[in-house]
């Protein structure tokens, strides 16, 4: 701001001008981002107080100095000071008086009139100012006074003047309108006699272009209609061989589409009829095992073995139970109904009920008084034991108050949410974007077989949700599922399989 001064009292003058309103902007910038609303309001004045005394240069000067002076007026406000404030108004209360506006100009001396009253009451002595601004205000009505008298005066000189001056063309216009009169009727005689000739000229000029365009539009024609039909024969042997290709590509589509059903489906009766048989040999594995430990009772190694081998089995158990929900989930029907979130997590703690015995965790859960969700209610048990059983394997023993997970329900007119945030082991920055996929492990910690979470994503693929994570190691994980009600209560999965099972002779 002070460069800017030095500059602005530089006998160069191109040097003023073109230094002066960048130190003088960049000063601004600092007041204003510092909020340092007196010097802001200082800048602003100096800026337009620039302006003000270069307006002899440009025209715009004068308005950007008004602008800058009502910035001024603004900035004043904001800090406060009333002494600031009045001379900003003065300083825009001149402006406003130089640019002949005197009806604002006033007004702002008169807030200039009301804050000095205000600054003397409370102590400040600016009787000299007061009395200034009070004499130039007394000036301006007077002015505006005579100015009233002399406008009124011209006003009934003029009007006299126009009513001769009526009075004086109504008498030459009575002279002149026999003489006129008759100079437009043979002014419009000549008119029509030319404008006739002109319309013959027309006319004719017209008919020769209309012979000429006709004979060029019917050759034209002729072409076209050689072009035409060449393009219509090309037309023909091009839908023909299109036709050809798109039944031969429907062809190959509807029997890809046939093969694909067929595997998706013996896939399906193959996941589910391997994790149904094989319970029975993990059954007796277990059972067998059970028999071993009461004839080994007092054969330590023996005993080791076989707590190792019920180990793998559970393993295995645990494996096939989450292979057989996948392959419940996928080949499931849906059915939509109301579901009660508490009870859903109810009856999943009581499922998990080894799990939580050995992993104990604190569940809570909060359900919005307005929550309202359609699903099905067993793909959503399954998700929700998933999601648990995650929660207490990878609990952290040290977590504060305890470890717990919460469980949160909530919803509105388009979509259901359900936010499950834990404080556990978490999730590292490189296994968190695979950890939906099959046999992924959030935690080289992992005690489980990375199928809980692919449990999840393909309830959430029926449902038609979404899933958000978020997760820091060592500290918490959160998991948002999303629901959309409108296009869960269409069954994709159904409506595909349809669209796809076209009957023979159906066109692409």
């Amino acid at each position: 701001l002070t460069v800017g001064d030095v500059n602005f009292q530089s006998d160069d003058i191109q040097k003023r001008d073109k230094d002066c309103i960048p130190n003088y902007t960049k000063a601004l910038e600092f007041f204003i981002d510092a909020k340092a609303h007196n010097r802001t309001a200082v800048a602003y004045k100096t800026l337009g107080d620039f302006y003000y005394a270069l307006s002899y240069q440009k025209d715009d000067y004068q308005q950007k100095a008004l602008d800058h002076y009502l910035l001024y007026l603004k900035a004043s406000e904001e800090s406060g000071n009333k002494a600031i404030l009045a001379e900003a108004c003065e300083r825009v209360g001149y402006l406003y008086d130089t640019m002949g506006d005197d009806l604002k100009s006033t007004a702002y001396f008169l807030k200039v009139i009301n804050l000095r009253k205000e600054i003397e009451e409370k102590g400040v002595n600016n009787s000299h100012l007061l009395s200034k601004t009070q004499n130039y205000y007394n000036l301006q009505m007077e002015n505006q006074r005579l100015y009233n008298y002399i406008l009124l005066g011209g006003v009934g000189l003029l009007l006299i003047l126009a009513f001769l001056l009526y009075l004086n063309l109504n008498y030459r216009h009575k002279a002149h309108r026999v003489l006129h009169n008759k100079n437009e009727e043979i002014t419009q005689q000549k008119e029509n006699i030319e404008l006739q000739h002109t319309e013959l000229a027309q006319k004719t000029e017209e008919i020769i272009t209309q012979r000429d365009q006709l004979a060029q539009q019917t050759a034209q024609l002729s072409a076209a209609q050689v072009k035409v039909k060449y393009a219509n024969e090309m037309l023909t042997n091009m839908n023909q061989q299109l036709e050809a290709q798109v039944a031969q590509r429907t062809e190959q589509l509807q029997k890809s589409n046939q093969m694909l059903m067929e595997t998706n489906k013996e896939l399906d009766i193959f996941i589910y009829r391997a994790s149904h048989d094989f319970k029975g040999p993990v059954a007796t594995l277990t059972g067998l095992s059970n028999i071993g430990r009461m004839d080994c009772v007092d054969f330590e190694p023996a005993l080791e073995v076989l707590e190792k081998i019920e180990g793998v089995v559970l393993k295995m158990d645990k494996m096939l139970e989450k292979l057989h929900q996948v392959s419940y989930i996928i080949g499931k029907e849906l059915e939509l109904e109301f579901v009660n979130i508490s009870e859903i997590v109810e009856d999943a703690g009581y499922a998990l009920e080894k799990v939580l015995t050995l992993h104990p965790i604190q569940i809570e859960t909060t359900i919005a008084p307005n929550f309202k969700f359609e699903a099905d209610a067993e793909i959503l048990q399954m998700m929700l034991e998933n999601i648990i059983e995650n929660s207490a394997l990878y609990r952290r023993e040290d977590a504060l108050p305890a470890p717990a997970l919460h469980i949160i329900a909530e919803s509105d007119e388009h979509q259901a949410t359900l936010t499950f945030e834990d404080n556990g082991l978490g999730v590292s920055t490189n296994f968190l974007p695979k950890v939906f996929e099959m046999f992924s492990r959030g935690t080289e910690l992992a005690k489980g077989n990375g199928l809980g979470l692919y449990v999840v994503k393909q309830g959430l693929e029926r449902m038609v949700g979404k899933e958000y994570i978020q997760s820091v190691e060592g500290m918490f994980t959160r998991l948002i599922l999303t629901f959309n009600k409108k296009e869960m209560s269409i069954d994709y999965r159904t409506a595909l399989l349809e669209s796809l099972d076209w009957e023979e002779g159906t066109e692409a």
